[in-house]
């Protein structure tokens, strides 16, 4: 049977990943704030769009003209903001996924750490509270209390 090379652990690994997750967790929410924003915006120029048709329609017979232009030029801006809402729609989704993916493996990776007894950094305490306290968290596992943190 051939020999099975030794994986080498570094606790600097641990802390890349949980950097990683760190970021395109906020990467996701800042896609997600754009998002937000171009909704609001969006609200916003559908009322103005409103109102400038009431205007065309029910306003003095000499300003509907402009009313009406008013209402073209805001029918164009609506159609950008949902062009550009697909747009970020499909950007926050996929970083939600990346997000999510980098989560998981972070999570995974300090869960294995933590039941073969590696060193866990400092920083990641927190982290593997969580984790321990967790009901999958396989029983007679080390804990918290019971790991070696550097």
């Amino acid at each position: 049977m051939p020999d099975i090379p030794s994986i080498e652990h570094d606790p600097a690994r641990l802390l890349s990943l949980a950097r990683r997750a760190r970021d395109a967790r906020a990467l996701s929410h800042a896609a997600r704030d754009q998002h937000d924003a171009l909704r609001e915006k969006l609200t916003d120029v559908r009322r103005r769009r409103q109102l400038a048709a009431d205007k065309a329609t029910w306003g003095d017979p000499r300003s509907r003209t402009g009313a009406q232009e008013q209402v073209e030029r805001l029918d164009a801006e609506i159609a950008e903001i949902q062009r550009q809402m697909g747009a970020a729609n499909g950007e926050q989704d996929h970083l939600t996924a990346v997000a999510a993916s980098a989560g998981r493996t972070y999570t995974r990776a300090l869960a294995f750490a933590v039941e073969i007894g590696l060193t866990v950094p400092q920083e990641l305490v927190g982290d593997v509270a969580a984790i321990t306290r967790h009901p999958a968290f396989p029983p007679g596992m080390p804990t918290v209390r019971g790991a070696d943190y550097a």
